[in-house]
């Protein structure tokens, strides 16, 4: 069976490939520049082969990334925009009211 790479890397590839930049991917998820640039070298890591060349204050897509960005652009949304992945295991929430008593909430 042929495993897949991190929905979490691909999603940071796939905005950093749309914006050309490390810091607006990571303004768009809500995470670092630099949470970013690991999500991006792990998944060059899985794929074995670098998807951006890096040069000072700038990234530009290989033609291996450019390949993987057109890939991904077959969906009807960008990756980036899909749910994060939900624990397999439900577990309870617990909630207390403002009366102090403590019970399990719906989400």
């Amino acid at each position: 069976m042929r495993r897949l790479p991190p929905l979490n890397a691909v999603r940071a590839f796939e905005a950093a490939a749309r914006h050309l930049s490390f810091t607006r991917a990571g303004e768009e998820l809500g995470v670092t520049h630099g949470a970013v640039s690991r999500q991006v070298r792990q998944l060059e890591e899985f794929l074995g082969a670098a998807l951006f060349e890096r040069k000072t204050r700038q990234i530009v897509l290989t033609a291996a990334g450019a390949r993987f960005s057109l890939r991904g652009r077959r969906l009807p949304w960008p990756i980036s925009r899909l749910p994060p992945r939900r624990s397999p295991v439900a577990r309870p929430a617990w909630c207390a009211s403002t009366c102090g008593r403590v019970s399990r909430c719906d989400g």
